[in-house]
């Protein structure tokens, strides 16, 4: 399995990829880990799941993960933060909606 982290998975970075894999006697790729990027401020929507999910199965992907998973508010990385705690309790916020609602239908 060849575990691949792209940030954001463009088609050049997954070109990249797919040459290291058949080189590797095409072996699997599994994207370990993507999201919109990881400067700071960086925000991800509706639109970008749907594209990084399309682009992912474009290059035959054996399957991935959205990171960052955490329940810790990450200020610095808006895309990250897949839930709101409201009173002690967890919630979905928009960015995990957008990625169950625009993403992973695949």
């Amino acid at each position: 399995m060849f575990d691949v982290h792209p940030y954001p998975p463009r088609s050049l970075t997954m070109e990249y990829y797919k040459v290291i894999s058949s080189l590797m006697k095409k072996i699997p790729m599994y994207v370990g880990e993507f999201n919109a990027g990881i400067n700071k401020g960086v925000t991800i929507d509706g639109r970008q799941f749907e594209e990084y999910i399309k682009r992912l199965k474009h290059f035959n992907v054996f399957g991935g993960a959205f990171w960052k998973w955490s329940y810790i508010l990450d200020n610095d990385h808006p895309a990250f933060n897949l839930a709101i705690v409201i009173n002690d309790k967890i919630y979905p916020n928009s960015t995990f909606e957008s990625l169950v609602n625009d993403g992973i239908s695949w």
